[in-house]
């Protein structure tokens, strides 16, 4: 079996870990053994779970650490015979370093929002000029992000792929009733980019319609005590509930009626798929990668990012006794059959296979 050593930034980055420890020590893969290497600390979510594939740390602190990081995984590299080098970190500097590995294969997946950052799109496109023929693959996870990748990149088109994360964990599917009382929330990270002042400023439109419904934000971070402020300047602080980051997001999420994905800028947003997979619409702008399979009044429905009040109707919409049933239904469906592990991994496979069939037919030619 050929070896892909899968390179993560650190042991704390939740939603990229999460991904990259579920998928690569899942059972259902056929031609391809897997090993982690962490370049920071190890972190809340290797420290808290034993996986079944080699996972190291290299203790690399700042980003001027690049040379020292290069050669331990050159070291690891030629004693573990690792065959793809599959990059799930976006430093521009570590990932130039990577194009020494000449008898490699060298995969990288855009797992966050670096693409749809403003601040680093010159850098980015700095950073493909310069390294674009080293690299056999480059994956988005949405279409969305994909168009805007090669719309700042000059990168081969024929070397993209997009490969939508899947829902990592097995859920009970069942069916579900409306609350009695309307429970709306968000899980997230409490960030500018993650949008959460954009939903705190919609409940006062919907508590004009739903006078009794409750809102929930699971997470935290640098905006917390902004938003709290804000919730309190809108009036609406009894309505509000703030949690910490949950250990069982899914379970949080069906106990929602609806689930709020107010991003300015997201790549995917797997937190929208997870909920989806326990029955709970999802109401999110229509401008993010969420669009890729989320369609507005069939599964959810889609904000229009340019009309302040779109987010309140939009969510409102997602609770409406006459719309719930049949939009949790068809969000169950739209998971369970596009995106399961296994299909994950077994295009996973196929996009490793491919760049091995791709480098014959330059050799070929």
């Amino acid at each position: 079996m050929k070896h892909v050593m899968h390179i993560v930034w650190d042991g704390d980055h939740a939603g990229v870990l999460r991904y990259v420890s579920k998928v690569a020590s899942s059972k259902d893969w056929q031609k391809y053994k897997h090993s982690i290497i962490i370049i920071t600390q190890a972190g809340d979510i290797v420290n808290h779970k034993e996986l079944p594939i080699p996972v190291h740390f290299m203790d690399i602190n700042t980003n001027t650490q690049v040379r020292t990081c290069f050669l331990q995984l050159h070291k690891y590299v030629i004693e573990q015979d690792v065959d793809i080098i599959h990059s799930h970190c976006d430093t521009h500097l570590f990932l130039s370093q990577l194009r020494l590995f000449k008898n490699v294969k060298l995969v990288y997946t855009q797992q966050g929002d670096s693409s749809v950052r403003i601040s680093r799109q010159l850098l980015l496109r700095f950073l493909w000029i310069c390294n674009s023929p080293y690299w056999d693959k480059v994956i988005q996870n949405s279409h969305f992000t994909e168009r805007v990748f090669l719309n700042k990149s000059p990168f081969p088109e024929e070397k993209t792929a997009v490969l939508c994360n899947p829902l990592l964990e097995t859920v009970e599917t069942k069916k579900r009733s409306l609350n009695k009382t309307i429970n709306i929330g968000s899980v997230g990270r409490l960030e500018t980019v993650k949008g959460n002042d954009l939903f705190l400023r919609a409940i006062p439109a919907i508590l004009k319609i739903i006078p009794k419904a409750h809102f929930h934000i699971f997470g935290d971070g640098t905006e917390k005590q902004n938003l709290i402020n804000l919730t309190r300047q809108l009036g609406i602080s009894k309505s509000v509930v703030f949690h910490e980051f949950t250990s069982n997001p899914l379970k949080e999420m069906q106990k929602m009626d609806c689930l709020t994905v107010p991003s300015r800028q997201e790549s995917l947003g797997l937190v929208a798929l997870e909920a989806m997979s326990v029955g709970t619409p999802i109401a999110a702008f229509n401008n993010i990668g969420i669009s890729d399979f989320l369609e507005n009044a069939k599964n959810g429905n889609l904000a229009d990012a340019a009309n302040k009040d779109s987010p309140a109707k939009a969510i409102v919409n997602c609770v409406n006794k006459n719309n719930w049933q049949r939009l949790s239904k068809n969000a169950i469906q739209t998971v369970l059959k596009k995106y399961s592990l296994n299909k994950h991994i077994n295009n996973m496979e196929e996009l490793y296979d491919d760049c091995y069939s791709a480098k014959q037919q330059e050799e070929i030619a």
